[in-house]
Protein backbone atom coordinates (compact mmCIF):
# COMPACT_ATOMS: atom_id res chain seq x y z
CA UNK A 1 0.00 0.00 0.00
CA UNK A 2 1.24 3.45 -0.89
CA UNK A 3 1.85 5.76 2.04
CA UNK A 4 4.06 8.52 0.71
CA UNK A 5 5.19 10.41 -2.35
CA UNK A 6 8.27 12.33 -3.44
CA UNK A 7 8.36 14.90 -6.23
CA UNK A 8 11.51 16.01 -8.06
CA UNK A 9 12.15 19.13 -10.13
CA UNK A 10 14.44 17.81 -12.88
CA UNK A 11 15.96 19.46 -15.96
CA UNK A 12 14.29 17.68 -18.89
CA UNK A 13 17.32 17.85 -21.17
CA UNK A 14 19.56 16.27 -18.55
CA UNK A 15 17.07 13.56 -17.60
CA UNK A 16 16.05 12.65 -21.15
CA UNK A 17 19.63 13.01 -22.36
CA UNK A 18 20.90 10.58 -19.71
CA UNK A 19 18.74 7.72 -20.97
CA UNK A 20 20.73 5.78 -23.55
CA UNK A 21 23.72 8.14 -23.27
CA UNK A 22 26.23 5.51 -22.09
CA UNK A 23 27.71 8.36 -20.00
CA UNK A 24 30.50 6.79 -17.94
CA UNK A 25 31.03 9.97 -15.90
CA UNK A 26 27.35 9.99 -14.92
CA UNK A 27 27.51 6.34 -13.88
CA UNK A 28 30.58 7.09 -11.75
CA UNK A 29 28.87 10.12 -10.17
CA UNK A 30 25.87 7.91 -9.31
CA UNK A 31 28.29 5.46 -7.63
CA UNK A 32 26.62 2.50 -9.26
CA UNK A 33 27.43 -0.84 -7.70
CA UNK A 34 26.33 -4.39 -8.38
CA UNK A 35 23.00 -4.17 -6.53
CA UNK A 36 19.83 -4.68 -8.62
CA UNK A 37 18.89 -0.97 -8.67
CA UNK A 38 22.38 0.04 -9.80
CA UNK A 39 22.33 -2.55 -12.58
CA UNK A 40 18.86 -1.41 -13.68
CA UNK A 41 19.96 2.24 -13.72
CA UNK A 42 23.15 1.38 -15.63
CA UNK A 43 21.01 -0.42 -18.22
CA UNK A 44 18.81 2.70 -18.60
CA UNK A 45 21.86 4.94 -19.04
CA UNK A 46 23.34 2.47 -21.53
CA UNK A 47 20.06 2.24 -23.46
CA UNK A 48 19.80 -1.50 -22.88
CA UNK A 49 16.50 -3.30 -22.43
CA UNK A 50 15.69 -4.47 -18.94
CA UNK A 51 15.82 -8.25 -18.45
CA UNK A 52 12.40 -9.83 -18.05
CA UNK A 53 13.41 -11.20 -14.65
CA UNK A 54 14.09 -7.69 -13.30
CA UNK A 55 11.09 -6.30 -11.44
CA UNK A 56 9.49 -3.02 -12.50
CA UNK A 57 10.00 -1.77 -8.93
CA UNK A 58 13.76 -2.27 -9.21
CA UNK A 59 13.88 -0.26 -12.45
CA UNK A 60 11.66 2.52 -11.05
CA UNK A 61 13.72 2.81 -7.86
CA UNK A 62 16.85 2.97 -10.02
CA UNK A 63 15.24 5.68 -12.16
CA UNK A 64 14.41 7.63 -8.99
CA UNK A 65 18.12 7.62 -8.11
CA UNK A 66 18.76 9.36 -11.42
CA UNK A 67 16.04 11.96 -10.73
CA UNK A 68 17.46 12.56 -7.25
CA UNK A 69 20.96 12.99 -8.69
CA UNK A 70 19.92 15.39 -11.46
CA UNK A 71 17.16 17.29 -9.69
CA UNK A 72 15.81 18.65 -6.46
CA UNK A 73 13.36 16.79 -4.23
CA UNK A 74 10.23 18.13 -2.55
CA UNK A 75 8.17 16.76 0.30
CA UNK A 76 4.44 16.26 -0.01
CA UNK A 77 1.48 17.06 2.25
CA UNK A 78 -0.66 14.17 1.01
CA UNK A 79 -0.83 10.43 0.78
CA UNK A 80 -1.20 9.12 -2.77
CA UNK A 81 -3.62 6.47 -1.52
CA UNK A 82 -6.16 9.17 -0.68
CA UNK A 83 -7.72 8.94 -4.15
CA UNK A 84 -10.66 11.10 -3.07
CA UNK A 85 -8.25 13.92 -2.17
CA UNK A 86 -6.34 13.55 -5.43
CA UNK A 87 -9.62 13.69 -7.39
CA UNK A 88 -10.69 16.83 -5.49
CA UNK A 89 -7.36 18.52 -6.16
CA UNK A 90 -7.43 17.58 -9.84
CA UNK A 91 -10.99 18.99 -10.07
CA UNK A 92 -9.86 22.17 -8.29
CA UNK A 93 -6.94 22.61 -10.71
CA UNK A 94 -9.15 21.96 -13.74
CA UNK A 95 -11.78 24.40 -12.43
CA UNK A 96 -9.10 27.09 -12.19
CA UNK A 97 -7.95 26.41 -15.75
CA UNK A 98 -4.56 25.02 -14.71
CA UNK A 99 -3.18 22.33 -17.08
CA UNK A 100 -2.12 20.04 -14.24
CA UNK A 101 -3.11 16.71 -12.75
CA UNK A 102 -1.70 15.54 -9.45
CA UNK A 103 -2.87 12.02 -10.29
CA UNK A 104 -0.82 12.11 -13.52
CA UNK A 105 2.21 13.38 -11.60
CA UNK A 106 2.03 10.44 -9.20
CA UNK A 107 0.57 7.58 -11.22
CA UNK A 108 1.91 8.17 -14.69
CA UNK A 109 2.87 7.93 -17.35
CA UNK A 110 6.61 8.21 -16.64
CA UNK A 111 8.71 10.70 -18.64
CA UNK A 112 10.76 7.89 -20.24
CA UNK A 113 9.83 4.32 -21.17
CA UNK A 114 9.89 2.17 -18.03
CA UNK A 115 8.29 -1.17 -17.23
CA UNK A 116 4.74 -0.67 -15.96
CA UNK A 117 4.55 -1.03 -12.18
CA UNK A 118 3.05 -4.23 -10.84
CA UNK A 119 1.88 -2.34 -7.76
CA UNK A 120 4.19 0.24 -6.18
CA UNK A 121 6.25 2.28 -6.67
CA UNK A 122 4.57 4.34 -9.37
CA UNK A 123 6.09 7.16 -11.39
CA UNK A 124 4.54 10.02 -13.32
CA UNK A 125 5.49 13.46 -14.54
CA UNK A 126 4.40 16.90 -15.71
CA UNK A 127 6.26 18.30 -18.71
CA UNK A 128 8.23 21.54 -18.44
CA UNK A 129 5.92 23.31 -20.94
CA UNK A 130 2.89 22.52 -18.72
CA UNK A 131 4.81 23.77 -15.69
CA UNK A 132 5.49 27.07 -17.46
CA UNK A 133 1.85 27.42 -18.54
CA UNK A 134 0.51 26.58 -15.08
CA UNK A 135 2.94 28.95 -13.38
CA UNK A 136 1.94 31.77 -15.74
CA UNK A 137 -1.73 31.12 -14.88
CA UNK A 138 -1.21 31.13 -11.09
CA UNK A 139 -2.95 33.97 -9.26
CA UNK A 140 -0.47 36.43 -7.67
CA UNK A 141 -1.39 35.24 -4.18
CA UNK A 142 -1.09 31.53 -5.08
CA UNK A 143 -3.74 28.87 -4.65
CA UNK A 144 -5.78 28.20 -1.55
CA UNK A 145 -8.84 26.30 -0.41
CA UNK A 146 -11.22 26.33 2.54
CA UNK A 147 -10.48 22.62 3.00
CA UNK A 148 -7.24 22.44 5.05
CA UNK A 149 -6.16 19.17 3.40
CA UNK A 150 -6.54 20.62 -0.09
CA UNK A 151 -4.98 23.90 1.01
CA UNK A 152 -1.82 22.14 2.24
CA UNK A 153 -1.38 20.33 -1.09
CA UNK A 154 -2.07 23.49 -3.10
CA UNK A 155 0.57 25.30 -1.04
CA UNK A 156 3.09 22.56 -1.92
CA UNK A 157 2.07 22.61 -5.57
CA UNK A 158 2.60 26.38 -5.82
CA UNK A 159 6.09 25.96 -4.38
CA UNK A 160 6.90 23.15 -6.83
CA UNK A 161 5.62 25.21 -9.77
CA UNK A 162 7.55 28.31 -8.71
CA UNK A 163 10.84 26.44 -8.41
CA UNK A 164 10.38 24.21 -11.46
CA UNK A 165 9.28 27.16 -13.63
CA UNK A 166 12.31 29.22 -12.57
CA UNK A 167 14.60 26.30 -13.39
CA UNK A 168 12.64 25.37 -16.58
CA UNK A 169 12.30 21.86 -15.14
CA UNK A 170 9.76 19.08 -15.39
CA UNK A 171 8.24 17.52 -12.27
CA UNK A 172 8.65 13.78 -11.73
CA UNK A 173 6.64 12.12 -8.95
CA UNK A 174 7.04 8.76 -7.24
CA UNK A 175 4.60 6.98 -4.96
CA UNK A 176 5.48 4.18 -2.51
Amino acid sequence: MSVSAVVYSVPPSKLLGAIGSKDAALKRALELGQDPQSRALAALIDGQPQPAKRSAATVIYGFERLCAHLGRSFGCNFSPTDVDLLDKIDAELKGRGLPLSLSRLIYGPPPVPLPPPDDFPTVGHIEAARIQAAFAALPPDGLSSDDPRIDAVLFDLCEWLTIAAARKDMLVGFSY
